[in-house]
């Protein structure tokens, strides 16, 4: 009788666990629309030494043009701003609109032809392949692409990889919803070789970090913030 309630109680215990986890995943429907506004604050350095400070607004405007199976494919357009000040007073506005096309499958992956520019955060966030308890880590391979076309003449992106890692925080309120919340961070440090196609200087050695709070609408099967 002992025996089977220990046998019961580990059933149990394992029951909650399955009960308690979450399997996270994109979701598309044909026809959706999403706009994204953001603002970046960021200082420029250049062997270790300030340039200039910049802010950057980006309005992008997301479509769902199609689906095949759990992936979904996004026609967007990408209206970037940059204001910058460098030393001595000096400062120049910049702006360019970009066009993409790109598929993502259920888990975060995505599929860009060479020639789109945008997005440049690409695979992130990645979910894996099971469901995840509040608290469980993972790490996935992410992707920049950037646009030197200006600071460095370089003519297509400049694609640097790193590795995200994420935890999953369980449930968090913001602006009045209960959403999942996502803590993804990376760190870059890239040397990468020279460019083909290019004769000019070339960023020899980059580095950078990132850390992110993702909230997640599981309902809607994407961020929300």
């Amino acid at each position: 009788f002992m025996k089977r309630l220990a046998t019961l109680a580990i059933l149990y215990c394992l029951a909650g666990q399955i009960i308690f986890a979450q399997d996270f995943r994109f979701k598309y429907i044909t026809g959706d629309k999403y706009r994204v506004l953001s603002t970046v604050d960021e200082d420029i350095y250049i062997n270790r030494r300030f340039v200039a400070s910049t802010k950057i607004l980006n309005r992008i405007a997301f479509s769902v043009v199609a689906t095949e199976g759990t992936s979904g494919t996004y026609d967007a357009v990408f209206q970037t701003s940059e204001e910058m000040s460098e030393q001595g007073g000096k400062g120049f506005l910049w702006s360019r609109e970009y066009h993409s096309k790109f598929d993502r499958d259920e888990r975060g992956h995505f599929s860009i032809a060479p020639e789109y520019w945008m997005p440049v955060v690409r695979n992130v966030p990645i979910f894996p392949q099971k469901a995840l308890r509040v608290g469980e880590s993972w790490s996935a391979k992410g992707e920049e692409a950037h646009d030197f076309r200006d600071h460095f003449g370089i003519p297509e992106p400049y694609r640097i990889p790193f590795l995200a890692n994420y935890t999953y925080k369980g449930k968090a309120e913001i602006q009045g919803q209960q959403l999942d919340l996502f803590l993804v961070s990376y760190t870059i440090f890239h040397e990468g070789e020279k460019p083909q196609n290019h004769r000019g200087i070339w960023p020899h050695r980059i580095m950078g970090s990132s850390n992110q709070e993702v909230y997640w609408d599981d309902r809607a099967g994407q961020p929300v913030f």
